[in-house]
């Protein structure tokens, strides 16, 4: 497990960690963000893979429980999400993007749990003088590859975290699914077919716009997402999140 994070969610500390390559938040912290004053009661119904005990002590507490508490309670992402979607006060909505629009997007920024790496210049200029070689000699395709391959930022993604911030109508509900629905991972790749199909059932339920699916590659491309076409089309760099499911009531 690693150390723990602490983020600030209108003046209340968020602690999150990495367990086993999975992020998990402190349920007693989410609990206070979302106005529930009973966390036991609010985590007693998600699964038990959507949340874990964690060792609190020595870990700086302001939780309203025993400080050090050696056997609290974690919830994974798709156990936050349970919580805000079932919550009815104000706060879910501010905490949902809270989450998953600046914290997780945070984490994952360099596809680890850990602050960002200083560059390396040296290193960087060797690479991107491998890279230069490679397209010279074998083509764009195998350039990017390459690219990927050493973890250099894409720089498509870096035009798009500035879109992001900027923007409105559709792209915004785009810039959204991407960030709940989806992750970036280097060597992964999905069909945009499946893509699009999460996105039917996330714009069902998040009152985002019915888009239709030859528009909506062009807007997910706008994005800044790579596209390949071999037996359909595929989205590189980036892999559909676990699909979280509803509690019964």
């Amino acid at each position: 497990m690693t150390g723990f994070l602490t983020f600030d969610f209108e003046n209340q500390p968020v602690r999150a960690f990495e367990r086993d390559g999975q992020e998990w938040f402190v349920a007693v912290d989410v609990c206070r963000c979302l106005g529930l004053d009973n966390n036991r009661q609010a985590t007693s119904r998600l699964p038990d893979d959507e949340k874990c005990s964690v060792d609190l002590r020595g870990v700086t507490t302001n939780d309203g429980i025993q400080p050090g508490n050696p056997n609290a309670t974690a919830i994974n992402e798709p156990g936050v999400y349970r919580l805000i979607f079932e919550s009815r006060k104000p706060e879910a909505e501010r905490l949902k993007r809270f989450v998953f629009h600046e914290v997780l997007p945070k984490l994952r920024r360099t596809g680890r749990f850990a602050p960002e790496p200083v560059i390396d210049w040296d290193v960087a200029r060797e690479q991107l003088a491998m890279v230069r070689e490679t397209r010279l000699a074998h083509g764009k395709g195998a350039a990017q590859a390459l690219w990927r391959e050493l973890g250099l930022p894409m720089p498509w993604l870096v035009e798009a975290d500035k879109e992001r911030v900027q923007a409105t109508g559709i792209m915004r509900h785009i810039h959204d699914f991407i960030e709940e629905c989806m992750v970036k991972d280097p060597v992964a790749e999905v069909k945009s077919s499946a893509v699009y199909e999460r996105y039917q059932k996330w714009s069902a339920v998040n009152n985002a716009p019915y888009i239709m699916k030859s528009s909506f590659g062009k807007f997910m491309v706008r994005a800044g997402l790579e596209q390949r076409r071999s037996n359909g089309t595929l989205y590189l760099g980036m892999r559909l999140k676990p699909a979280v499911t509803s509690i019964s009531q």
